[in-house]
């Protein structure tokens, strides 16, 4: 029988819809060749792409016309040129339609054909693949090449979209990314918004970092911000953050845009902008404030990790909104515990400690997750919620103890960062270790020196820990070594503070000040640990030892503490921030032993009318606000004023927290500036069970259900698990119209494809041409959404520096 001789832009190109597509295929598949099968495949392609994709693709998968199609192509395929492979592969995509048979003879001969693929060909091949998620290791190992050898001749959008595909794949290839950059910032005039998203989306997503390509990227995107969708603005956005490359012009700019436009956002654009905020430290309020009123208008649409990327922003750059704070807090209890993985859990739980929010009913959801999931907890999520439970004083014994149960078991996957914040943690919560912990942690602490070396900070805090609170636990030589651990940051600050012209004059500026400060904060630690500064205290005759004397100051600020913790709970129970306060009481005595000021509690944070007379340093961040910070101003305040009569005064003051090293300054300052004056000071460490009843028993009480967010979209099915959590949706080398990208973009049906498949391969063999096609022998692997390939989350982490504070906001990912 004779091939049809009608010619396909005449016949087939007349066609108006994919069914009129199909229909004729069907019609007509018995005279089709190569050309005009896969030409009708690409149509039908094309046209569903156009009209929105308002129908299901199982309507097109399981279409006999569709069907037909895909075994024309098939036992056509040794005769397709290079555009009608290309043209296969990229209609498969369009139509999430993954034949594992037909994708990989398209492959093969591609691979065969390659020397002739234009770089459009090679592109939309690639392309498609990456879509699909399929790998054909063959072609994959020649496209760089292809690249190299043609670069000149791919376009932009050529260029992009190979290095998306390569991304999506997870097949990092430095090689082929520096050709396209190199290129791309020759060619950055022809660029669409589009293509520049996609070309920074990928680097992020492979880790290549140029900083000079990526700028020129930013700076070029700022001029035409108004050209961009709001994905391809969160994208680019994501991207730089990812790769840490902050351009000031392009967040004005962008953010800006997704002000005027964020309506168009969907979840994915507002979790990826907020997230990408957060790690760059870029706090402008009113983008921020407008995203949060979309966020909190689609909350029903998000993912699990889109809220917890959400928060996490909003904590990075201390943005406290109590509106946006309540609606992901019900939105927690209306999800299933099912549907929280431990990354999200963990990541909720630290951002509220972060932004001091105590939602009770959102937190008992989290705890009751934990326990749920505690068999499944990485070594990053023990340390953020062992974290956040203390820096939110939220006591809950049992899953305390199972959490340090979890950390001994996975001691040795704890990066230095985690093993500082379950060392910090363990220590502040006030429960006992047990012995194998203990000596696990001196064991890692020992095995980790060469890291600990570049993070004095970090060797002070694990060093303390183990000699401070578990040496019972721990063998004397062990303990040794890892005291030694911490002596070497101990021993420069102590160096440098006894030394006193390193310390300023009250009153002095300029250089002096600068240097000093400098200096301060070049040790990289921010305190020095309980035994060493309590040493350090005694070597400068400061430390405070009678418990006669400081035990009635540290009643009184407890005593303080705790009425005004049950204030603030009253005003406002989700308001954690005075349990975050760092306390001081102090009193200024005469030799006669009258009051120049009587004891008095101060906390950080706390306004201060007297002026700044001290040097404060940056020690992870601005320490005019510390509690003893404030006193030792306020006392050289009195004893200014007071006069020449204040010489053999005595200064006491017990603080419920170890000394920073600006505040360690500060005393010498103080010492320096009043010779005559005695200063005495003492601290303690403030532990959660000893301000905290344990609410272990409250988890069996049952959870109220908020009522449904006020929202004008649809809602999604109660069966439906969102899927918005990855670093952005695969771009098609046609860009969907604006308002049709919610719809695209909504999770597809996971079982289509396969049930697809499945009616293809249950389809009877037909005679084409008198030559049989036969079955495919591989199923369809089904696609769910854009997991066609597992693409490693961007996830926060905590910070060495982010743990040790008590007034703080936490960093990246």
């Amino acid at each position: 029988m004779g091939v049809l001789t009608v010619p396909v832009n005449e016949e087939i190109m007349r066609l108006n819809s994919w069914q009129q597509v199909l229909d004729h295929a069907l019609e007509r598949g018995e005279v089709m060749d190569e050309l005009n099968a896969v030409t009708s495949l690409h149509r039908a392609a094309k046209l569903y792409r156009e009209e929105d994709g308002r129908t299901p693709l199982d309507a097109i998968h399981h279409h006999p016309g569709f069907i037909g199609l895909v075994q024309l192509t098939q036992h056509f395929v040794a005769r397709c040129r290079p555009q009608q492979l290309a043209n296969a592969l990229w209609s498969c995509a369009v139509l999430m339609f993954q034949p594992v048979e037909l994708l990989t003879l398209l492959c093969r001969w591609a691979v065969k054909r390659l020397s002739n693929f234009v770089p459009q060909n090679v592109s939309n091949s690639i392309w498609a693949l990456a879509t699909l998620g399929f790998v054909d290791e063959e072609l994959l190992e020649l496209v760089p090449k292809h690249v190299e050898a043609n670069l000149q001749d791919y376009s932009p959008q050529d260029l992009s979209n190979t290095c998306w595909a390569f991304a999506r794949l997870q097949r990092p290839c430095d090689a082929l990314f520096r050709w396209v950059l190199a290129e791309s910032v020759m060619q950055l005039s022809r660029f669409q918004p589009q293509n520049m998203s996609n070309l920074v989306w990928a680097c992020a997503t492979v880790m290549y970092k140029d900083e000079e390509a990526m700028m020129a990227i930013a700076v070029s995107a700022c001029a035409r911000v108004a050209e961009f969708g709001t994905q391809e603005l969160s994208n680019l956005t994501w991207g730089l953050a990812t790769l840490g490359i902050f351009c000031e012009d392009w967040m004005e700019a962008s953010g800006a845009e997704m002000m005027k436009r964020c309506k168009e956002c969907v979840p994915q654009d507002l979790s990826n902008t907020l997230w990408a905020y957060g790690t760059l430290k870029h706090k402008r309020n009113e983008h921020i404030r407008a995203i949060n009123w979309e966020v909190m208008r689609q909350i029903e649409w998000f993912s699990p990790q889109g809220l917890s990327n959400v928060i996490w922003g909003l904590s990075a750059v201390e943005y406290r909104d109590m509106k946006a704070l309540t609606c992901i807090s019900e939105e927690i209890l209306r999800r299933p515990v099912e549907q929280l993985t431990p990354p999200d859990i963990s990541t909720l739980l630290y951002s509220f400690a972060v932004l001091a929010w105590t939602h009770e009913d959102a937190l008992r959801k989290l705890r009751r997750a934990v326990l749920a999931k505690m068999d499944r907890l990485a070594s990053r999520d023990v340390a953020n919620v062992s974290w956040a439970m203390v820096t939110l004083s939220l006591r809950d014994d049992r899953l305390f103890r199972l959490l340090m149960e979890k950390a001994e078991q996975l001691l040795p996957e704890f990066t230095v960062t985690g093993l500082c914040n379950v060392a910090w943690a363990f220590v502040r919560f006030g429960l006992p270790v047990s012995g194998g912990l203990a000596r696990g942690l001196a064991q890692e602490t020992l095995q980790r020196r060469e890291e600990l070396f570049d993070e004095p900070g970090d060797a002070v805090l694990l060093a303390d820990a183990v000699c401070s609170e578990w040496s019972h636990h721990v063998e004397p030589s062990v303990l040794d070594r890892c005291d030694a651990i911490g002596r070497w940051p101990y021993q420069e600050v102590l160096v440098f503070l006894e030394d006193w012209t390193n310390i300023p004059t009250m009153g002095n500026g300029g250089g002096e000040v600068e240097t000093y400060q400098s200096r301060v904060t070049g040790f990289k630690t921010i305190q020095l640990g309980q035994r060493m500064s309590c040493e350090m205290m005694q070597k400068f005759n400061m430390l405070e030892d009678d418990s006669k004397i400081y035990l009635p100051l540290r009643r009184m600020r407890e005593d303080w503490l705790l009425r005004n913790i049950q204030v603030a709970y009253e005003q406002d129970p989700t308001d954690a921030t005075m349990k975050h306060k760092t306390t001081c009481t102090w009193q200024l005595t005469l030799p006669d032993g009258s009051f120049l000021q009587e004891p008095q509690v101060v906390a950080s944070g706390t306004a201060m009318d007297e002026p700044i007379r001290l040097v404060h340093c940056l020690v992870e961040h601005p320490r005019a606000n510390d509690a003893e910070f404030q006193v030792l101003n306020k006392a050289a305040d009195r004893l200014l004023k007071h006069g020449s009569g204040s010489a053999g005064a005595t200064l006491h003051l017990d603080v419920s927290e170890i000394p920073c090293l600006s505040c360690f300054g500060a005393l010498r300052q103080f010492q320096k500036a009043f010779p005559e004056v005695s200063l005495r000071a003492s601290f303690s460490i403030r532990k959660v069970c000893e301000i905290s009843e344990d609410c272990s028993g409250d988890l069996d009480r049952p959870l109220p259900m908020p009522g449904r967010p006020a929202t004008d979209l649809p809602r999604p099915s109660p069966q439906e698990v969102l899927d918005n959590r990855g670093r952005g949706r695969p771009m098609s080398s046609m860009a969907a119209p604006p308002a049709v990208r919610r719809k695209l973009r909504r999770p597809p049906d996971p079982e289509a494809p396969k049930a697809a498949a499945l009616a293809l391969n249950g389809a009877r063999t037909s005679a084409v041409n008198g030559d049989e096609v036969k079955k495919s022998q591989d199923p369809a692997q089904p696609l769910n959404g854009t997991k066609g390939t597992k693409i490693q989350e961007a996830r926060p982490i905590s910070m060495y520096e982010q743990v040790k504070r008590k007034d703080w906001a936490q960093s990246f990912y």
